[in-house]
């Protein structure tokens, strides 16, 4: 079961809700909407250069199907979801690392992204990934260390505590307390 986007008992009561509440039907159909989203057409592979613009919408649709596939179950989403975030993880350690800025806009929006790849990545291994997924989402998800570490804003509250979220959503989605905290 996933811990870092939201516990086994928020599960069980989306869950709940969604048999019984319509507007959770709404949400869950709307959901679902968004996850196949066909406006985006999905590259083989991302290009050595990072398309800021693409990455994100990569990121926010791998997180949608990946919810969606715990919330339905359905395999569609599943796969997507994996799809999705092999794409990124793929790319990423071929894109240049520049000041705090690796493939997602930089500063706040890459502390936002790297919040966002730990619940991805806590969703999708909370269903099994084979060995091969595990180490390339691994890979990428300590490679965000380094863009962490460049935060050029350490010292402005609101970078630096998003910079944070996104550091300990990538440490408990991989088990790892001490990720670029020492």
């Amino acid at each position: 079961r996933p811990h870092v986007f939201y516990t086994p008992e928020q599960h069980a009561r989306i869950k709940g809700m969604v048999k019984k509440v319509p507007w959770a039907r709404a949400g869950l159909a709307l959901l679902r909407e968004k996850a196949l989203s066909p406006d985006l057409p999905l590259p083989a592979r991302l290009d050595d250069k990072p398309d800021v613009s693409l990455n994100n919408r990569l990121a926010g649709l791998a997180l949608r199907n990946a919810l969606a596939a715990h919330l339905t179950g359905e395999t569609q989403f599943h796969e997507r979801a994996l799809r999705l975030f092999r794409l990124l993880a793929d790319a990423y350690p071929r894109w240049p690392l520049k000041g705090d800025n690796h493939g997602f806009s930089g500063a706040l929006n890459e502390s936002h992204i790297h919040m966002i790849l730990g619940w991805i990545y806590d969703l999708l291994a909370a269903m099994g990934l084979e060995e091969p997924d595990d180490r390339l989402f691994r890979t990428m998800l300590d490679l965000t260390e380094q863009t962490m570490d460049n935060n050029t804003h350490w010292t402005c509250g609101n970078h630096n505590s998003w910079s944070l979220v996104g550091r300990l959503s990538i440490a408990l989605a991989l088990g790892d307390r001490f990720i670029g905290l020492i």
